[in-house]
């Protein structure tokens, strides 16, 4: 049997933008967030998605901002959005125990229309 995992579309970027920090919580098959106190290491890995694959993954530091309610952050650096096409990342945390990976996070990043500003 084949399922398809759920995944959380941000929506079309511009080369050069960068957002606000992302949050992501993380919640059990029942909608109950997952109470993350003692899990100490977060991450965000992303990549560019091209034909179902990830190419070149990255992974940058993530932070749980709040343990209780199972929320992570990560705070964009501009680089998530350097190059056109499709994008696709997931948070991890763990314990050094336990380990939790969200679902898919997907943006789409197309090309400016002329040169954008500097942040």
């Amino acid at each position: 049997m084949h399922t398809t995992r759920p995944t959380v579309e941000l929506g079309s970027f511009v080369v050069g933008e960068v957002p606000p920090p992302l949050d992501y919580q993380f919640l059990d098959a029942d909608g109950v967030p997952i109470n993350l106190t003692g899990f100490t290491t977060a991450t965000f890995q992303w990549a560019e998605l091209i034909q179902g694959q990830f190419v070149n993954p990255i992974t940058a530091t993530a932070t749980v901002t709040d343990a209780v309610t199972g929320t992570v952050t990560h705070a964009w650096t501009g680089v998530e959005f350097d190059a056109p096409g499709e994008h696709a990342a997931l948070f991890y945390v763990n314990d050094g125990t336990v380990q939790y990976a969200s679902i898919m996070i997907t943006w789409h990043v197309c090309l400016p229309v002329g040169v954008p500003p500097t942040v």
